[in-house]
């Protein structure tokens, strides 16, 4: 229990640090993690692509979209990356559906900077560059 104390020196809110959820018979367990970094992501992309480093996984990505590579590897990092940084706000499923686009063209707007969204990430291209971190 956390106690916070206002200028008066009196406390004025309680908090409770919960460090092991409870099971429903009783046990304790962790907490599932919530976070998906980037390098989370860009070391998952390297291994599905059986590679070392961010520059190598460039040279083997795939373009995908709703009509290519809809259901590839690759898609479920990229929905729990997107997920993770708030622009991919549907279920994580590992189909590049209307939501992963739409959270490609967020990016692709926000981050990127595009005046004009396309709602794919083609292979080798600035936003596969920036989402292994290579821009």
């Amino acid at each position: 229990i956390i106690f916070f104390k206002n200028s008066r020196s009196t406390i004025c809110h309680t908090g409770i640090v919960v460090t092991d959820v409870p099971s429903s018979d009783g046990t304790l367990t962790p907490p599932s993690t919530v976070y998906y970094t980037k390098k989370d992501f860009i070391k998952e992309v390297c291994k599905i692509l059986k590679v070392k480093t961010p520059q190598e996984a460039l040279a083997k990505t795939v373009t995908l979209s709703k009509k290519c590579n809809r259901h590839h590897a690759l898609v479920l990092p990229l929905q729990k990356y997107l997920h993770s940084i708030g622009y991919y706000k549907k279920t994580i499923d590992t189909d590049f559906g209307s939501g992963t686009a739409d959270a490609v063209n967020l990016y692709q707007k926000k981050v990127l900077k595009y005046r004009k969204t396309d709602g794919k990430i083609t292979a080798k291209n600035k936003m596969w560059k920036s989402l292994l971190g290579l821009i």
